[in-house]
């Protein structure tokens, strides 16, 4: 359990596989630890959903998910790293900066569902050869789907928001970052299988800090 607690903070936001924790533990003793460590809340599961309709738990593939720590103090203490030190890096990076970017949003959102029936977060994942997709959460707010990308910097390309937009019924699509709040008009091209297919949607870019007003910001838009 312990093996199991450690891999979580150093591996937030990658799709687990057993036997990326573990080549010596059962896939059964490893899925239990788990399971316990998520029902403590110490550990938090973020199960892929098809993301067909709402609500997004009644279209979720059980076993493919990803994992998010308790808190990012604790996660980057696991990793070896304090504030100090993180202060101190104006000019190297840090690699876990994108995992420190998407457990910062995500136990937001979860403090967003605490009170609802099932506070377990989603997200949308499209396996491929060549097409590879993956946004990092989908949630469900004012009875809309809300797909939510996660950049540890100011700038990044937005392909699986693309890929998703153009495939599911949304208003927009919100992607959290370092910039300024802004809205944008969005209008690329996507291919699905061997076809081309125009995609327009807006696109709300969101400073990180504003996760905590995220609920009074996307109901604000939908007015």
């Amino acid at each position: 359990m312990r093996n199991v607690f450690n891999f979580v903070a150093r591996n937030v936001g990658k799709k687990i596989k057993y036997s990326n924790i573990s080549s010596q533990d059962q896939s059964g003793t490893l899925k239990k630890d788990l399971d316990l460590l998520s029902m403590a809340r110490i550990i938090g599961k973020v199960t892929h959903s098809y993301c067909t309709g709402l609500p997004l738990q009644a279209d979720i593939e059980e076993k493919v998910y990803k994992m998010l720590f308790l808190d990012i103090g604790l996660m980057n203490a696991v990793c070896g790293v304090n504030w100090h030190i993180i202060s101190q890096m104006d000019d190297v990076k840090l690699i876990n900066e994108g995992a420190m970017s998407e457990q910062f949003i995500g136990q937001h959102l979860q403090h967003l569902l605490a009170d609802t029936p099932n506070r377990d977060l989603t997200y949308w994942l499209r396996e491929g050869r060549s097409s590879n997709a993956e946004l990092d959460f989908v949630i469900g707010i004012a009875g809309n789907i809300i797909p939510i990308e996660v950049k540890s910097g100011a700038s990044g390309k937005l392909k699986s928001l693309h890929q998703f937009m153009g495939q599911k019924k949304t208003p927009f699509g919100i992607r959290f970052d370092l910039s300024l709040p802004s809205v944008h008009p969005i209008k690329t091209i996507i291919n699905i299988g061997k076809k081309r297919k125009d995609v327009d949607y807006s696109l709300i870019s969101l400073p990180l800090y504003l996760i905590e007003r995220l609920e009074v910001l996307v109901e604000y838009y939908l007015r």
